[in-house]
């Protein structure tokens, strides 16, 4: 059997699709959803070439070069337990061409409708311009801060759900979480970028290719949309590893209630505080592009800034999510592998095992490194799979994905022998 049909058996392992009647109806619905989506995307690709197609195309071409740092660092933190490359290119194009476009579409309905309810009351159409304002203008603000940041995180949330719920033994706790919301973030963040790119085109003759890179990836792109989706992954991530039923139930509802709140913040208050840091610096932020004059080192320390003094509290928690997590992902493999001694792990690899830092990871001795690294993630793999089962009141001598995972590493290890 070819090796990624075992990956996706055991990524299935479990899941509600592999019961015949749930299963197609999940799939249907899930294909609906996307094939809807994929439409929605298209379309706005279709008017967005119209605008500028070569501003457009250099627009995508940056927002992914600037999202390939992120990419790096999340495959770093992913490396105890690999997940396939193909979790990783479905995340980034959940948030890019699914979670955008729904977001795109609720978002604009839902501000339309604002800006109509305010026109059609004559009281409130009265007192926005009795204060010099227009109607449209303050309806964009109330859509940046009151309906973007729920509606956003919940398209993007929903990638995250469905591996949560359909793709159980690829998500095995908070680390998981954050990098799997961190990728969805990530795509819809790309897509994003080149929108607003070619809407500053469109609006103004000028696209401000840098000047949208250098705030929405302030970070080498580990901000914005990855840190808001990361906290929702990170709820799901806690539910999943606690014994607490309490704590299952408010993790993830607090994890997007955290997440839709960093998202409101960034548009408020980092907001205001990045017009008042460019002030501070003598920009005259209502003259006519004014920030095309703004050397962009200034622009990015001005918005770093604001990021770091508004949104800290959440970088803080999501900190303290990878190393715990780390901790606990180190605690569960030591001692879920103490009795594969002898079987699935040599004495010598334990006490290598026993020595791994925080930051690091072990290799195998006497093997090559493609087949010691595929060797520890089976190994890991399986740390893991038999905590799952004993967590769930289970025998894990009796798990077919226990068996599996060992007999992966004896083929590891018998392919060197041969």
């Amino acid at each position: 059997m070819p090796i990624g049909d075992i990956s996706l058996q055991r990524a299935l392992y479990g899941s509600p699709l592999r019961r015949p009647l749930v299963g197609r109806i999940i799939v249907i619905v899930l294909a609906f959803t996307i094939l809807f989506g994929i439409s929605v995307s298209l379309l706005n690709l279709f008017v967005n070439v119209l605008q500028g197609f070569e501003v457009y195309l250099v627009a995508q071409t940056l927002a992914l070069l600037a999202a390939l740092p992120a990419i790096a660092v999340l495959w770093y933190l992913d490396r105890r337990e690999r997940e396939s490359i193909w979790v990783f290119v479905g995340l980034l194009l959940w948030g890019a061409w699914i979670a955008a476009a729904y977001a795109l579409l609720l978002n604009t309905s839902g501000g339309l409708a604002l800006v109509q309810a305010m026109n059609d009351d004559a009281a409130i159409k009265a007192e926005i311009e009795s204060v010099g304002a227009d109607v449209v203008e303050v309806g964009s603000i109330l859509v940046a801060w009151l309906i973007a940041p729920p509606v956003e995180e919940i398209m993007k949330g929903l990638a995250i759900l469905l591996i949560f719920l359909l793709l159980r033994p690829e998500f095995d706790g908070v680390r998981d979480g954050i990098i799997y919301g961190a990728l969805v973030g990530l795509g819809f963040n790309v897509m994003e970028t080149a929108q607003y790119i070619i809407a500053g085109y469109a609006e103004a003759g000028y696209a401000p290719y840098m000047e949208q890179i250098v705030t929405r990836f302030v970070f080498l792109g580990l901000d914005g949309h990855s840190l808001y989706s990361a906290l929702f992954g990170a709820g799901l991530g806690l539910a999943m590893q606690t014994r607490w039923l309490w704590l299952k139930i408010i993790a993830p509802a607090g994890g997007l209630m955290l997440g839709i709140l960093a998202h409101f913040v960034n548009n408020s208050l980092t907001a205001v505080a990045f017009v008042l840091l460019l002030q501070a610096f003598g920009v005259d932020i209502d003259a006519e592009a004014a920030i095309v004059s703004v050397p962009l080192l200034l622009i990015w320390f001005s918005y770093a800034t604001a990021v770091l003094l508004t949104q800290f509290p959440f970088y803080f928690l999501i900190a303290l999510g990878l190393v715990f997590s780390g901790q606990w992902e180190q605690r569960v493999i030591r001692r879920e592998l103490a009795d594969e001694i002898d079987r699935s792990i040599t004495p010598e690899e334990y006490e290598l095992l026993k020595r791994e830092s925080l930051f690091g990871l072990r290799t195998v001795p006497g093997f090559p490194a493609p087949a010691a690294k595929a060797i520890v993630n089976a190994q890991n793999e399986l740390a893991f799979r038999k905590r799952r089962v004993r967590h769930g009141g289970g025998d894990p001598e009796l798990d077919d994905l226990v068996h599996s995972w060992r007999s992966d590493i004896a083929r590891l290890r018998a392919f060197r022998a041969s």
